[in-house]
């Protein structure tokens, strides 16, 4: 989990991410190989509840945002391997207006990486299509 206050970073977000995502699998396929793992970026302050059904996607709100990487293996030892290269690419991704390598994510702990255990998996049986994303949401409006 790391928190990015930089202007730059938080103006081009998606792309930045985008570069991250893309230089941790040729890390990984260059370290560990063809291995089967999930990486799972979830960003605090923006899409954080509804994810890709949020209507108001495309900026992240605010001055800052929070990060938070799941990684999930075969391993614990191959997660911990594979969040230590993340952790440490995400400090130093480059953006165009930078020059040398300069820190660009925060991480709250030293380590960053926090082993949890085993992750479980759940299935749900049923099916709903929504007409609409909030459709499932009670919405009252009230004035005041």
């Amino acid at each position: 989990m790391g928190g990015v206050r930089d202007p730059y970073i938080l103006a081009q977000f998606d792309s930045w991410l985008a570069q991250l995502d893309d230089n941790i699998k040729t890390r990984i396929r260059n370290t560990v190989g063809e291995r089967a793992y999930e990486i799972v970026t979830r960003v605090c302050g923006r899409d954080g509840v509804m994810s890709a059904l949020e209507p108001q996607r495309g900026s992240v709100g605010g001055h800052e945002a929070f990060i938070l990487w799941h990684v999930i293996s075969e391993s614990q030892e191959l997660s911990r391997t594979i969040a230590t290269s993340l952790s440490h690419l995400a400090v130093h991704n480059p953006i165009p207006k930078w020059h040398g390598l300069i820190s660009g994510v925060a991480f709250p702990y030293s380590p960053p990486e926090i082993d949890r255990g085993p992750v479980y998996e759940f299935h749900l049986n049923h099916v709903l299509v929504p007409d609409s994303p909030t459709a499932l949401f009670r919405t009252e409006y009230e004035e005041v």
